[in-house]
């Protein structure tokens, strides 16, 4: 892969069934040879790797998440807990969370992602499975504190590894697909809450989901030869964004607040989910089409004004509910566009190692922000302080991605005269991102 972001790639003969013979990788291909190519190496990256990845992702964030579904379902009660002990076990999994990022995004390309992640995904697991002898509160602290700390490289680490292998124009769809598991994960948590909830107590003992879920599906290997802008702007887009991320781990609580009770709590917190997962897809192809980043966060972000702004304005409970179809798919939408924005305007690898884990890092500070928020300073049901701050980071993060398209913009027109003064074999080898030919992705 070249500093531009672009795959370089020797066809494998075995593969070239659509071209009559196999030319070697120094001489110049065709135009219709090489749509053929590029055809397989996104074919063999999407059947092989993006699979996992999301498999990853999915069970990382049904891991951190279902604790809200597990508190509705009697957690709380049953380790007797208040709500100010929820609130910290929610918070300990943020800090070795936050601590972890940036170390392993950097040692991700030395010790390689087919160890690395695997080992993460069954070290988590081994945890998510004793989550299920808890009982006790220090038994859970200790549970959350070495959760996140298997699970902090692992977002960053698949962003990195995936922008290792798909262009700039191509990522934010890949990133889609994995980042909406989450979306994916939320709902299938409360379908799976449901059901368990409907055993009553088998076994004389409430189930925590974890037990046993995790035993299910736990990737053995990753193999790698399978088929920096406005760094404090970037940083207080992505805190805004993790502040309302973190419903996720409300969201249930949210809907009890409602007035649903039992079982219709759990099933009434899917379809928000479920919207999510549709628009994120929607906006990712959209994004990659017309190689619009920063519009569809912009899009998303006034989603969730509304949402919000509804929720607070409104004490009608088919209001409030029906914020969370603005707030749950804005926050989830708006994610991989800002992800992808930052993997692509930074270059070469160790910058965009560092933005990327940079940026995860202000997200999980965000979501101890929420945390907060949602579970002590702001009472339920009304969560009015908590509201208040997201309608203003969310308005935030508008305001944010509106002046960062309008910087770079300018910087790419800066670029763009550059580059007629000069030419590409005057300018001086490494620079990156501040390349005159690296044109900012918008």
């Amino acid at each position: 892969m070249d500093k531009t972001g672009a795959l370089h790639y020797s066809p494998d003969p075995y593969d070239m069934k659509n071209l009559h013979e196999l030319k070697p990788v120094e001489e110049e291909l065709s135009q219709a040879e090489r749509v053929a190519i590029e055809g397989i190496v996104w074919r063999k990256l999407d059947t092989w790797i993006l699979p996992l990845c999301t498999g990853f992702f999915f069970l990382a964030f049904l891991d951190r998440t279902n604790i809200g579904n597990a508190r509705v379902a009697g957690l709380q009660t049953s380790l007797a807990m208040s709500n100010y002990q929820y609130t910290v076990a929610l918070t300990v999994t943020y800090l070795p969370y936050i601590v972890v990022e940036f170390p392993s995004t950097l040692l991700l390309k030395h010790i390689g992602p087919d160890l690395m992640l695997p080992a993460m995904v069954t070290l988590w697991g081994v945890v998510c499975a004793l989550q299920g002898l808890v009982n006790n509160y220090s038994g859970l602290l200790a549970c959350r504190f070495f959760l996140g700390m298997m699970e902090g490289g692992l977002l960053p680490g698949i962003v990195f590894y995936l922008s290792f292998f798909y262009p700039r124009k191509r990522l934010q769809i890949r990133v889609a697909f994995f980042f909406v598991s989450t979306s994916l994960a939320g709902a299938f948590s409360g379908l799976l809450a449901a059901a368990i909830n409907l055993m009553n107590g088998i076994g004389g003992r409430h189930i925590y989901l974890s037990f046993w879920r995790d035993l299910l599906f736990l990737p053995s290997s990753l193999s790698r030869k399978g088929p920096i802008f406005d760094r404090e702007r970037t940083g207080f887009i992505e805190i805004s964004s993790s502040t309302d991320l973190d419903l996720g781990s409300f969201e249930p609580t949210i809907v009890a607040g409602l007035g649903y009770a039992g079982n219709q709590v759990q099933l009434m917190s899917v379809p928000p989910y479920a919207v999510a997962f549709v628009l994120s897809i929607i906006a990712a192809f959209v994004s990659d089409r017309y190689r619009c980043r920063g519009y569809t966060a912009v899009f998303f972000s006034l989603l969730e004004v509304i949402g919000f702004t509804m929720f607070y304005t409104s004490t009608s409970s088919k209001v409030r509910y029906g914020s969370l179809f603005c707030t749950v798919p804005g926050a989830y939408g708006a994610a991989p566009s800002l992800i992808t924005w930052m993997a692509n305007n930074s270059a070469p690898h160790t910058r965009r190692a560092t933005v990327v884990a940079v940026s995860f890092i202000m997200t999980q500070s965000g979501g101890i922000l929420a945390t907060w928020l949602l579970g002590i300073l702001s009472p339920a049901p009304n969560y009015t302080s908590a509201t208040i701050t997201f309608i203003a980071m969310s308005v935030g993060m508008v305001v944010f991605s509106v002046a960062n398209l309008v910087y770079l913009s300018r910087k790419n027109r800066l670029k763009a005269e550059r580059r007629e003064r000069t030419r590409k074999e005057d300018e001086p080898e490494g620079l990156g991102d501040r390349s005159a030919w690296f044109v900012y992705s918008l």
